[in-house]
C-alpha cells in the first residue's frame, strides 16, 4: 500500500464510491427521478430534498444518481469497447506488418478524420438517440487512439529476444500475441482508458446539453443543466449539482490516469 501513488488511490476512491453510489441509485433514491410536484417546482435545498427540486417539481438528488448511472454505464461500455478493438487491432497490425498493417493504420486515419461530431449526429438521428447508439458513436471514434498505442507498444516488444525464443518453440501467432503481448502492455492502455472514461461522460453532458444525447423522461446531468438555464439566475442549485458532478468525475478520472502514467514511467526508469 505503500508503494501504491497517491493519485491511483484517490482516483480509484472517488470513481469507486460514485459507481457504487450510482448503481444503489434505485433503492437510495429518495424519489422517483420522473416524478412530478408542480406546487413545490423550484424549491431551495431542504431536508425533504437535500439538492432541491427543479421546474417540474421532480427531486435533484434521485435525478443526479440516475443521471450518474446512465453516464456512468455509457462512458465505461464505450471505453471498453474501443480499447478492445483498438487493442485486438493495434496488435494484429503491429505483429504481422506489411500490407495488413497498411490497411488496418489507413482505416484507423479514416476514423480519425472524420469529425466525431458528424458521425454522432449521422447515428443519432438513424437510431433516435438510443443508450446503445451512444455507446456505439464512442467505440467508433475511440479505437483508433487504442489502436496506435497497442501497435507502437506491440511493435516494440516483438523486437525483444524472449519473443524470438518464444517464437522458435513453435508457439501460434494468436497465442503469442494474447500471452506474452498484450499482458505487457496492458498498463499504457489502462492509463489512456483512465484518462478517456473522463471525456466521454463530458461528451456525453455536451450532447445532452445540445439536446441530442439521451432523451427525456430520463435524466443526464447535461440536459439538467440546459433545462436550468432559464432559471439558473435565481434558482443557481439546479445548474450547481450536475456541474459538480461532471467535474468530480472528470477530475478523478484525469489523477487515477496521471497516476498510472507515473507508475509506470517509474518502473520503466527502473527496468532501463
Amino acid at each position: 500500500m505503500n508503494n501504491l501513488n497517491p493519485k491511483v488511490l484517490w482516483g480509484s476512491i472517488v470513481l469507486i464510491l460514485l459507481s457504487a453510489l450510482f448503481l444503489l441509485a434505485p433503492l437510495i433514491s429518495p424519489y422517483k427521478y420522473y416524478e412530478q410536484n408542480l406546487k413545490n417546482r423550484l424549491s431551495p435545498p431542504s431536508h425533504k430534498h437535500i439538492l432541491g427540486t427543479d421546474h417540474l417539481g421532480r427531486d435533484i438528488f434521485s435525478r443526479i444518481l440516475q443521471g450518474g448511472r446512465l453516464s456512468f454505464l455509457i462512458a465505461t461500455l464505450g471505453v471498453l469497447f474501443s480499447s478492445v478493438i483498438g487493442v485486438l487491432v493495434g496488435s494484429i497490425s503491429g505483429f504481422y506488418g506489411g500490407t495488413l498493417d497498411e490497411i488496418l493504420m489507413r482505416t484507423s486515419d479514416l476514423f480519425l478524420s472524420i469529425p466525431t461530431f458528424v458521425i454522432s449526429i449521422a447515428i443519432i438521428s438513424l437510431t433516435e438517440g438510443s443508450l446503445s447508439s451512444l455507446v456505439l458513436i464512442l467505440a467508433l471514434t475511440n479505437w483508433p487512439k487504442y489502436a496506435k498505442l497497442a501497435r507502437a507498444l506491440t511493435m516494440e516488444i516483438k523486437s525483444k529476444d524472449f519473443i524470438d525464443l518464444v517464437s522458435l518453440t513453435g508457439a501460434r501467432s494468436t497465442y503469442i500475441i494474447t500471452t506474452h503481448i498484450i499482458p505487457n502492455y496492458i498498463g499504457p492502455i489502462l492509463a489512456l482508458a483512465s484518462f478517456d472514461f473522463g471525456k466521454k461522460v463530458v461528451w456525453i453532458a455536451n450532447i445532452g446539453f445540445l439536446g441530442i444525447g439521451i432523451k427525456p423522461p430520463l435524466p443526464e446531468w447535461g440536459s439538467m443543466l440546459k433545462d436550468s438555464l432559464p432559471y439558473i439566475l435565481s434558482f443557481p442549485h439546479l445548474a450547481l449539482s450536475p456541474t459538480i458532478m461532471v467535474v468530480i468525475t472528470l477530475i478523478a478520472s484525469n489523477t487515477l490516469g496521471e497516476g498510472l502514467a507515473e507508475t509506470l514511467y517509474k518502473r520503466r526508469e527502473i527496468r532501463i
